[in-house]
């Protein structure tokens, strides 16, 4: 799979209009959550090889007690421990309304053999995802240098360091693009339709700004 990403970064790094785009890329498919209560909801992707990305987050806040969860077993019990929300609080989890968050593990995603959000007060699993057995991590990868097609874009070299983030060294854009943003796509051809927006440095997918040798 990481090979074929790899692929895929490379062809279409630059700087193109997103009529019609696929949508963002979170990283590798974890599985979507199996709701138990309190309206848990979402889809989880491993980002690196300690954090993941779960999109679509829905719960109402109602827990006591209630926290994101990790450990191993089928399910969440009280033999997991806690893990920070995304804004490294260890609070009480607040509600979510399709939200997207990044959660940072403090042990690999594959020591671990589910995710999702607990009751310690009543012991209660409110819904997880599965990681599943012989999960394969995100791994770096160096997809060569990037070659200026359009508006100064080029990078000295393009570091796929996992299956969500992507690091260009001395990357240069002029910014003039009308509409740019970073996509990737199955083929170098591909239709608008087909192309997969990605996320910038601070995680948005708002159009690019001028870039340096960054």
């Amino acid at each position: 799979m990481a090979g074929r990403i790899g692929v895929l970064l490379l062809l279409l790094l630059v700087c193109v209009a997103p009529q019609g785009t696929a949508g963002a890329y979170y990283g590798k498919l974890i599985g979507s959550v199996k709701t138990n209560a309190h309206g848990f909801t979402g889809t989880v992707y491993a980002a690196t090889e300690n954090s993941v990305i779960i999109t679509d987050l829905n719960y109402d806040g109602e827990g006591p007690e209630a926290f994101f969860w990790a450990g191993t077993g089928q399910e969440p019990d009280s033999k997991g421990h806690q893990i920070p929300d995304e804004n490294g609080s260890m609070r009480v989890l607040k509600a979510y309304k399709n939200a997207r968050v990044l959660l940072t593990l403090p042990r690999k995603i594959t020591d671990y053999q589910y995710l999702g959000i607990y009751c310690r007060k009543f012991g209660a699993n409110f819904g997880h995802v599965t990681i599943p057995s012989g999960f394969e991590l995100p791994k770096e990868q160096n997809l060569g240098r990037l070659e200026t097609k359009a508006h100064e874009a080029e990078a000295a070299e393009v570091i796929l360091k996992d299956s969500a983030t992507i690091e260009l060294k001395q990357f240069k854009y002029d910014g003039q693009g009308p509409a740019g943003f970073f996509v990737v796509a199955p083929t170098v051809n591909a239709r608008p339709q087909d192309l997969t927006k990605l996320l910038d440095e601070n995680g948005k997918d708002t159009k690019l700004g001028r870039y340096d040798r960054k």
